[in-house]
């Protein structure tokens, strides 16, 4: 995104997705029992104003462009947990449904340093 903003500008952007978390056989956890669920996600980020031709020892003295970049990310999980197929006498319980939704702020400064 900063190679192709100009110097001087600013802009925003909007990515998402999903994820999907599965079991961690290493810390026994709700997460073991569940066997995963998936947590969706959207970023809404601005970048900018992109300073250009600035000298930073991050880049061995040479000119690098740079920006600060802030998102706020909103997560959210619906899944529904039905263990028939697994409990067909009904041992385990009901099915339910967990539900959440979350916000989260990233920000900090991108560098491209320049190789020449």
């Amino acid at each position: 995104m900063l190679n192709l903003l100009p110097c001087w500008r600013k802009d925003t952007f909007t990515d998402c997705g999903s994820l999907l978390m599965i079991a961690d056989f290493q810390t026994l956890n709700v997460r073991l029992s569940l066997q995963g669920f998936t947590v969706y996600w959207k970023a809404q980020c601005e970048i900018g104003p992109k300073k250009c031709n600035v000298k930073m020892k991050h880049c061995n003295d040479k000119c690098e462009s740079k920006a600060y970049f802030s998102c706020d990310i909103s997560r959210s999980t619906h899944d529904y947990y039905d263990f028939e197929s697994y409990d067909p006498f009904g041992w385990v319980g009901c099915p339910f449904c967990i539900v959440g939704y979350w916000n989260d702020m990233l920000g900090g400064t991108v560098i491209n340093c320049k190789n020449k």
